[in-house]
């Protein structure tokens, strides 16, 4: 692993409210990892991944394509592997506790992945899953349209998940203990500010404009 790699995940964690308040409310669900099997999926691009080593555990990840495993590796070394078409490239109940974050808006048959992690996780497992919340219309939604931050900029195939649609999903799977929303109206915006401030960084590096 390269402490480079590590050296920037701390900073990008340290600049974004969002992402400390994402990891602060993982940590409090999954409790005391030592001992236990963990695995994470889609821990953006090893950032979550990382810290989520830090608190215990053996753990292993993996995400949707080689770009994203690659970065997840440059931060945690091994124990990265790929999704291919759905399907975790890991036996039947391997795990105690999988942490799914950011992903399942990423995939079109959503459902079927529900059941492959029902396949992996041990029957007295935990699964914590965080997922974004379908947008309403404010002025924080149509400041981040325009500095470029969309569904399809995300490769979001669904805008998200409401505490219904997420329970009509992992319900026939799982009994739903808790439900938490950690995001606010001003940590978005701070985020989205700091997002509109490298974009410009980057369009007068390049000479063009990087927000649409």
């Amino acid at each position: 692993m390269s402490g480079t790699a590590q050296a920037w995940a701390e900073a990008l964690l340290a600049s974004s409210v969002p992402k400390r308040a994402k990891l602060r409310e993982i940590e409090r669900m999954i409790g005391d990892p030592t001992d236990r099997d963990c695995l994470d999926l889609g821990g953006d691009n090893g950032v979550i991944s990382l810290f989520l080593r830090r608190k215990g555990g053996r753990w292993k990840s993996a995400d949707l394509d080689e770009p994203a495993v690659d970065a997840i590796r440059a931060l945690v070394g091994e124990g990265a592997e790929r999704i291919v078409r759905g399907h975790l490239p890991f036996a039947d109940q391997s795990f105690d506790l999988i942490v799914v974050v950011d992903l399942l808006e990423h995939l079109d048959d959503d459902a079927a992945f529900v059941n492959e992690i029902a396949r992996v996780l041990r029957p007295t497992g935990t699964l914590v899953v965080n997922v974004p919340h379908p947008l309403r219309a404010s002025p924080v939604a149509a400041l981040g349209r325009l500095v470029g931050r969309s569904d399809a900029s995300h490769g979001h195939v669904r805008p998200g998940y409401t505490r219904g649609t997420l329970a009509t999903l992992l319900e026939p799977q799982f009994s739903i203990e808790e439900v938490r929303t950690y995001s606010r109206a001003f940590s978005e915006l701070v985020d989205l500010a700091m997002h509109a401030g490298f974009s410009l960084l980057q369009g007068k590096a390049t000479g063009e404009p990087s927000a649409k």
